[in-house]
Protein backbone atom coordinates (compact mmCIF):
# COMPACT_ATOMS: atom_id res chain seq x y z
CA UNK A 1 0.00 0.00 0.00
CA UNK A 2 1.56 3.61 -0.94
CA UNK A 3 2.27 5.20 2.35
CA UNK A 4 -1.19 7.17 2.56
CA UNK A 5 -3.38 4.60 1.79
CA UNK A 6 -5.20 4.91 5.30
CA UNK A 7 -7.02 7.17 6.84
CA UNK A 8 -4.89 8.13 10.14
CA UNK A 9 -5.13 10.54 13.15
CA UNK A 10 -7.50 13.36 13.30
CA UNK A 11 -5.63 16.79 14.15
CA UNK A 12 -7.62 19.70 16.71
CA UNK A 13 -5.82 21.78 14.55
CA UNK A 14 -8.62 22.79 11.57
CA UNK A 15 -6.14 23.27 8.37
CA UNK A 16 -4.59 19.45 9.27
CA UNK A 17 -7.07 17.55 8.15
CA UNK A 18 -5.20 14.39 9.30
CA UNK A 19 -1.59 13.46 10.55
CA UNK A 20 -0.17 10.17 9.31
CA UNK A 21 2.43 8.29 11.13
CA UNK A 22 5.20 5.85 9.07
CA UNK A 23 8.31 4.08 11.21
CA UNK A 24 11.12 4.62 9.33
CA UNK A 25 12.72 0.95 9.45
CA UNK A 26 9.32 -0.07 7.87
CA UNK A 27 8.56 2.51 5.27
CA UNK A 28 9.69 2.95 1.66
CA UNK A 29 7.42 3.60 -1.23
CA UNK A 30 5.04 1.25 0.46
CA UNK A 31 4.09 0.83 4.01
CA UNK A 32 2.44 -2.45 5.50
CA UNK A 33 -0.08 -0.70 7.32
CA UNK A 34 -2.34 1.77 7.73
CA UNK A 35 -0.11 5.08 8.95
CA UNK A 36 -1.68 5.65 12.61
CA UNK A 37 0.12 4.62 15.80
CA UNK A 38 -2.56 2.06 16.41
CA UNK A 39 -2.34 0.03 13.12
CA UNK A 40 1.97 -0.06 14.00
CA UNK A 41 1.56 -0.98 17.02
CA UNK A 42 -0.80 -3.73 16.15
CA UNK A 43 1.98 -5.03 13.13
CA UNK A 44 5.04 -4.21 15.15
CA UNK A 45 3.55 -6.54 17.85
CA UNK A 46 1.95 -9.63 15.62
CA UNK A 47 3.33 -12.57 15.06
CA UNK A 48 4.83 -13.51 11.88
CA UNK A 49 2.39 -12.33 9.05
CA UNK A 50 2.82 -12.92 5.18
CA UNK A 51 4.32 -9.15 4.58
CA UNK A 52 6.40 -8.52 7.41
CA UNK A 53 9.41 -10.50 5.65
CA UNK A 54 9.47 -8.32 2.68
CA UNK A 55 9.50 -5.51 4.66
CA UNK A 56 12.61 -6.54 6.81
CA UNK A 57 10.79 -7.66 10.00
CA UNK A 58 12.25 -10.98 11.37
CA UNK A 59 9.74 -11.30 14.37
CA UNK A 60 7.09 -9.85 16.49
CA UNK A 61 8.63 -6.37 18.89
CA UNK A 62 8.52 -6.43 22.24
CA UNK A 63 7.62 -4.25 25.25
CA UNK A 64 9.92 -1.23 25.60
CA UNK A 65 11.14 -1.32 21.78
CA UNK A 66 11.71 2.27 20.64
CA UNK A 67 10.73 3.30 17.11
CA UNK A 68 11.67 6.18 15.24
CA UNK A 69 9.83 7.55 12.49
CA UNK A 70 8.30 10.40 10.37
CA UNK A 71 5.01 12.13 9.97
CA UNK A 72 3.18 14.17 6.96
CA UNK A 73 -0.01 16.02 7.38
CA UNK A 74 -2.37 16.43 5.11
CA UNK A 75 -3.87 19.93 4.30
CA UNK A 76 -6.28 18.86 1.98
CA UNK A 77 -7.21 18.35 -1.78
CA UNK A 78 -6.89 20.23 -4.74
CA UNK A 79 -9.03 19.66 -7.72
CA UNK A 80 -7.90 19.91 -11.27
CA UNK A 81 -9.50 20.16 -14.42
CA UNK A 82 -8.87 20.52 -18.15
CA UNK A 83 -9.56 23.89 -19.28
CA UNK A 84 -8.54 26.00 -22.63
CA UNK A 85 -6.32 22.90 -23.81
CA UNK A 86 -3.97 22.77 -20.47
CA UNK A 87 -4.36 21.23 -16.42
CA UNK A 88 -5.00 23.85 -14.38
CA UNK A 89 -6.07 23.79 -10.43
CA UNK A 90 -9.70 25.23 -9.67
CA UNK A 91 -9.45 25.03 -6.52
CA UNK A 92 -7.43 26.90 -3.62
CA UNK A 93 -4.17 25.50 -2.62
CA UNK A 94 -3.91 25.22 0.94
CA UNK A 95 -1.34 27.34 2.49
CA UNK A 96 2.06 25.29 3.69
CA UNK A 97 1.34 22.98 1.09
CA UNK A 98 5.07 21.65 0.47
CA UNK A 99 4.22 18.26 -1.68
CA UNK A 100 1.38 17.01 -4.10
CA UNK A 101 0.34 13.23 -4.76
CA UNK A 102 -2.58 12.38 -7.15
CA UNK A 103 -5.36 10.05 -5.52
CA UNK A 104 -7.79 8.10 -7.56
CA UNK A 105 -10.93 9.55 -5.99
CA UNK A 106 -11.29 12.95 -3.95
CA UNK A 107 -11.76 12.23 -0.28
CA UNK A 108 -10.04 8.95 -0.13
CA UNK A 109 -7.17 8.90 1.69
CA UNK A 110 -4.36 6.86 -0.27
CA UNK A 111 -2.72 7.91 -2.99
CA UNK A 112 0.51 7.74 -5.51
CA UNK A 113 3.85 7.09 -4.63
CA UNK A 114 4.96 9.62 -7.42
CA UNK A 115 5.05 13.28 -5.97
CA UNK A 116 5.63 17.20 -7.00
CA UNK A 117 6.68 19.64 -5.27
CA UNK A 118 4.42 22.87 -6.92
CA UNK A 119 1.22 23.22 -8.11
CA UNK A 120 2.88 23.43 -11.35
CA UNK A 121 4.91 20.05 -11.28
CA UNK A 122 2.17 18.60 -10.36
CA UNK A 123 -0.46 19.70 -13.25
CA UNK A 124 2.86 18.95 -15.61
CA UNK A 125 2.89 15.42 -13.70
CA UNK A 126 -1.06 14.85 -14.35
CA UNK A 127 -0.84 16.29 -17.76
CA UNK A 128 1.41 12.96 -19.25
CA UNK A 129 -1.12 10.23 -18.05
CA UNK A 130 -4.50 11.88 -17.95
CA UNK A 131 -7.23 11.88 -20.33
CA UNK A 132 -8.19 15.34 -20.95
CA UNK A 133 -12.13 13.61 -20.90
CA UNK A 134 -11.77 11.96 -18.15
CA UNK A 135 -12.53 14.27 -15.44
CA UNK A 136 -11.02 15.95 -12.44
CA UNK A 137 -7.63 15.19 -11.12
CA UNK A 138 -7.25 14.99 -7.28
CA UNK A 139 -3.93 16.07 -5.41
CA UNK A 140 -3.87 15.21 -1.97
CA UNK A 141 -1.78 18.80 -0.43
CA UNK A 142 0.71 17.32 2.37
CA UNK A 143 3.75 19.15 4.55
CA UNK A 144 6.17 17.38 6.41
CA UNK A 145 5.63 16.79 9.94
CA UNK A 146 8.17 16.40 12.85
CA UNK A 147 9.78 13.37 13.26
CA UNK A 148 9.31 11.44 16.36
CA UNK A 149 10.77 8.33 18.86
CA UNK A 150 8.04 5.99 19.85
CA UNK A 151 7.74 3.35 22.66
CA UNK A 152 5.95 -0.15 21.70
CA UNK A 153 3.54 -0.90 25.01
CA UNK A 154 2.28 -4.09 25.49
CA UNK A 155 -0.29 -4.51 28.06
CA UNK A 156 -3.69 -6.10 28.84
CA UNK A 157 -5.41 -3.17 27.04
CA UNK A 158 -2.87 -4.71 23.31
CA UNK A 159 -0.42 -3.02 22.25
CA UNK A 160 0.14 0.87 21.58
CA UNK A 161 3.03 3.06 20.68
CA UNK A 162 3.53 6.04 22.96
CA UNK A 163 4.88 9.29 21.52
CA UNK A 164 7.93 9.36 23.53
CA UNK A 165 9.31 12.79 21.92
CA UNK A 166 8.86 14.61 18.73
CA UNK A 167 11.74 16.36 17.75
Amino acid sequence: MSPGAFASQPSGDPTVKQINYYVSAYTDEVIPCPPTLDAWAAWLSSPPCPNCEAFGREGPARDGDIFEGFTLIVLGEVRAEHLGGQWRAVDPIPEGTEVYFQREVAGETGWSAEAAETSSDVLDLAAGDADPQGGPLIFACVKEGPPFVATLRIDDDGPRLDLERVQ
